[in-house]
């Protein structure tokens, strides 16, 4: 009878059929952790650099332990972080009016580091010129200070002065006894 011939094929490719899709099952879930594998360090790089792109410099570098072109990747990230950081350091330095912070550039082309050592410089000479020119307005100030007291003293003495002299003089005019003069004179 053909369904008894049939029968050991039919199990036979309900049994290849079972294995194929328990074989694809196990494809998939090792593909999945595989992909994570490969994917979760680049999803962790992204984000860091995200967070690097927003002017936050992160406070845990991405620390990758594989030899491929993810851990250098991760390397790079990390020396760029230490770089910003130095770099922060620097600048936080020379805001505070410290300008004999010292700076080694990450690199020849290193526009950021040039820049902040020419701004450095900058305002150190910019720092010079305002403490002389303090020293100069004090300076400038007490000067005008001491002509201003010499003057009022040279007024009260040649004007006080000549006062009392015609003041004495109306006081001998005057008709009044000599004790009165006396004590007017006093």
């Amino acid at each position: 009878d053909e369904a008894e011939a049939m029968r050991p094929i039919v199990a036979l490719r309900n049994y290849i059929m079972l294995v194929t899709v328990l074989i694809m099952g196990a494809v998939l879930i090792v593909t999945y952790f595989i992909s994570n594998a490969i994917v979760r360090p680049l999803v962790r790089l992204k984000d860091t650099i995200q967070t690097l792109s927003q002017g936050i410099i992160p406070s845990a570098k991405p620390r990758l332990r594989v030899a491929d072109e993810i851990g250098e990747m991760a390397a790079a990230i990390g020396q760029l972080i230490e770089g910003l950081e130095r770099t922060t350091r620097f600048a936080s330095d020379i805001g505070r009016g410290n300008f004999d912070a010292s700076y080694v550039v990450l690199s020849k082309d290193d526009s950021l580091g040039h820049a902040l050592i020419k701004m450095r410089e900058e305002l150190k000479a910019f720092h010079t010129r305002e403490m002389k020119s303090a020293r100069s307005r004090a300076a400038a100030l007490l000067e005008g200070q001491e002509s201003e007291r010499t003057r009022i003293v040279k007024e009260l003495h040649d004007g006080v002065g000549q006062l009392l002299t015609a003041i004495s003089m109306q006081l001998d005019l005057l008709d009044a006894d000599e004790e009165r003069k006396a004590d007017l004179k006093k």
